[in-house]
């Protein structure tokens, strides 16, 4: 419905994104879609309060599968790769790394594997 409404995708990168925040309910009114990005979508997904998947706030982003990955793949793959992979900004990895974000999540993942986890990694 996007794609007669607005044309073709600006990008290979682009989505149809429902402003309404009902997409997940099926609206395809034409008034309500545009093309985003993935991050993009996911933004304004988080804004209607639709895009929490983990169990620490509606807004977080990662459940704690995907931390343990991406703490798993630092030193191995580029924070801009992780980050486009996930479909956020590289400062987002950043943080995650820095210790900023998703702390209570990180404090939760067992200390050993924690450890094990960051060996890995440099």
């Amino acid at each position: 419905m996007c794609e007669l409404a607005h044309g073709e995708p600006p990008t290979s990168k682009h989505e149809a994104a429902h402003s309404c925040g009902k997409g997940h309910e099926g609206c395809v009114n034409p008034k309500h879609l545009a093309w985003k990005t993935k991050t993009e979508n996911r933004q304004e997904s988080n804004e209607h309060g639709k895009g929490g998947r983990s169990n620490y706030g509606k807004y977080g982003r990662f459940n704690r599968d995907e931390i343990r990955e991406i703490l798993s793949l630092k030193g191995k793959m580029r924070q801009v790769d992780i980050a486009a992979r996930y479909g956020v900004d590289w400062t987002t990895i950043s943080s995650i790394y820095c210790g900023q974000t998703y702390v209570k999540m990180i404090e939760s993942i067992n200390s050993e594997d924690l450890i094990d986890l960051m060996r890995a990694g440099k």
